[in-house]
């Protein structure tokens, strides 16, 4: 029996200072169980991560991470859980204060 992706808890808006490492964590639940992606602003991140953005995926429980926030990371982060039964969508929103001086 198949059941629609749902994420188990809502990500959270998140304000930190530049340079502050930043931690998104979220897990969906379905059957069969669901392909996780992240967006940054509607653009898919790659599923590896890359120099800026490290993505750790375990099944459908999942963790993005920046190591040190930017002023380009002031954005809508989004995690997609998707399958033959559905999609389901949580997303946040990141803001990054610069340092001042």
């Amino acid at each position: 029996m198949m059941s629609a992706p749902r994420f188990t808890e809502r990500l959270q808006n998140q304000t930190v200072r530049e340079g502050q490492p930043v931690h998104f964590t979220t897990e969906a639940i379905g059957v069969p169980v669901p392909m996780i992606g992240w967006q940054k602003d509607g653009r898919m991140l790659p599923a590896s991560g890359d120099d800026r953005y490290r993505i750790e995926t375990d099944g459908a429980r999942s963790s993005l991470h920046i190591p040190a926030a930017g002023p380009d990371d002031n954005a809508w982060f989004q995690c997609t859980a998707a399958s033959v039964a559905g999609t389901a969508v949580n997303r946040a929103r990141l803001v990054v204060h610069g340092i001042s001086s």
